[in-house]
């Protein structure tokens, strides 16, 4: 018997051949969720294009969406920690060589002032500009996180 990872990423492979040979369904379900996985470690977070038409609404079981709630897979050596409140936040994420920090603004603005001495007479200016964001052009996506 031949492993297809494709087949057994989409669910169509075979069972019954594969129970024949001596795998349980609980074996067989194990090696869906890993297929699905491939190399990908546990506490990764991608992106995941949730509504895009045909992509499933749902998530294995060792997968969670990154909204700030406790990670409850039983399987996790995260379980009872928050996953990050990555989604619904704006948030860009950046590498680092550490993970959790936080920081970045939603705006900024600039001052200017001073002074200069023109013909003897002293002349003070100032000046500001509004707070402008700075927020470049996106694609909105659902972070995930693989928990075990």
């Amino acid at each position: 018997m031949v492993l297809e990872f494709g087949l057994l990423q989409s669910g169509l492979f075979p069972t019954t051949d594969a129970q024949g040979e001596g795998m349980s369904s609980d074996i067989l379900e194990k090696i869906r969720q890993e297929a699905g996985t491939g190399v990908v470690p546990i506490g990764s977070i991608v992106p995941w294009c949730k509504t895009l038409a045909g992509v499933p609404q749902t998530l294995a079981s060792n997968w969670k969406e990154c909204d700030g709630t406790a990670i409850t897979d039983s399987e996790s050596p995260m379980v009872g920690q928050n996953a990050p409140a990555l989604n619904n936040n704006n948030y860009f994420v950046r590498a680092n060589t550490t993970s959790g920090g936080t920081g970045g603004s939603s705006s900024h603005s600039h001052n200017l002032s001073g002074g200069a001495q023109v013909q003897g007479a002293a002349h003070i200016y100032a000046a500001s500009t509004n707070s402008k964001s700075h927020i470049p052009p996106y694609y909105d996506v659902v972070w995930i996180m693989r928990t075990s």
